[in-house]
């Protein structure tokens, strides 16, 4: 399966081959919109669509349509990616804390087992790596 979901999350980023990279300044720069903002553009397109008169002549409809409207998807895709997002990282966690908490039981094993100088460098080693993730 993992080469399958590699092959989607690659075909997703074909898909959206349009989308931006900024850098944080960039992104820094950009109106934080969330789901207050679709719900503004949602409300112009149907004021809109009831008095198109109100606009100025140089306003391109058509072009403010096609945004709003890829605007709208785009939410909902990244709404459903935040989701998938989440539960990979809950996962992600929950699967690192069982494989650590048995990685302590090896390193407790290895310890009392003082096979020789080899286990005792290898040990060693493991004491400054845990002391530094652990309390990271």
């Amino acid at each position: 399966d993992k080469q399958e979901i590699y092959e989607a999350i690659d075909l997703i980023r074909r898909k959206l081959s349009f989308t931006k990279d900024f850098t944080e300044e960039e992104r820094s720069n950009l109106m934080r919109l969330g789901k207050t903002g679709r719900n503004f553009v949602e409300k112009a397109q149907k004021l809109v669509e009831e008095s198109p008169g109100i606009l100025p002549r140089s306003f391109d409809l058509d072009e403010f349509n096609r945004d709003a409207e890829l605007y709208q998807e785009l939410g909902n895709i990244a709404d459903e990616l935040q989701r998938l997002t989440e539960r990979v990282a809950d996962t992600e966690a929950a699967v690192g804390s069982d494989a650590f908490t048995a990685s302590l039981v090896v390193y407790q094993s290895g310890k009392m087992a003082r096979t020789g100088d080899d286990m005792d460098n290898h040990l060693a080693g493991w004491r400054r790596k845990i002391s530094d993730s652990v309390f990271d």
